[in-house]
């Protein structure tokens, strides 16, 4: 028997049983015009270009990652702050 996994270009996200396949393709974009641009502006070979490619997925993944995280805590600690019941 033949176990199927999942390639990297037909990966999809499944969130509340919707595909989500333009996630990856954002992040896959961004990656891409970030290393064309750097490919452009530096001495960077094209034989380099998926190990660029690559660290700025991971860059860019992390970077979101983080950034929501903290979006979410100074949204919770916004709303602690402004209840109107003082438990303390």
């Amino acid at each position: 028997m033949k176990s199927k996994i999942p390639q990297a270009d037909n990966l999809s996200v499944i969130i509340l049983g919707r595909p989500q396949t333009w996630r990856i393709f954002m992040l896959k974009a961004c990656a891409s015009s970030c290393t064309d641009f750097l490919m452009r502006h530096t001495n960077i070979t094209s034989s380099r270009r998926p190990i660029y490619l690559y660290g700025f997925e991971l860059l860019l993944s992390t970077l979101t990652s983080a950034l929501s995280i903290l979006f979410v805590s100074v949204l919770f600690n916004g709303i602690e702050d402004l209840s109107l019941l003082n438990f303390s």
